[in-house]
């Protein structure tokens, strides 16, 4: 029963999270990106898209990749438990690739300056 409710649990978060983040990235990546190439804007809107759906296999693939040691789960202590280091995992997964993203965009776009 409890593995049921954490796979449920974390599938949601992590998904919803992710969904936010592709969301956001799509939202605002691109003015980001036509100031790192200056001059080059057409190709601005299809690299933004490529960075979404980079950051969303990487979050996907962390998640259907997991290693969740489900079956020791016997209380709802323990589910809310599992699913929240998911989800932090998660987090973490598309912090580290969003700072990366954002790091070589900086420096590229200080190069073309």
């Amino acid at each position: 029963m409890y593995v049921v409710g954490f796979y449920v649990t974390y599938l949601l978060i992590s998904l919803a999270v992710t969904a936010w983040v592709a969301r956001t990235l799509q939202k605002h990546g691109h003015a980001f990106l036509v100031n790192a190439f200056p001059g080059n804007a057409e190709f601005a809107r299809p690299l933004t898209r490529l960075l979404v759906i980079g950051t969303c296999l990487t979050a996907v693939g962390d998640i259907v990749l997991a290693d969740r040691n489900v079956d020791n789960i016997f209380t709802f202590r323990m589910a809310a438990e599992n699913a929240a280091s998911g989800v932090g995992s998660v987090l973490l997964v598309l912090g580290i690739a969003l700072s990366f993203d954002l790091l070589v965009l900086s420096r590229v776009g200080r190069t073309k300056a």
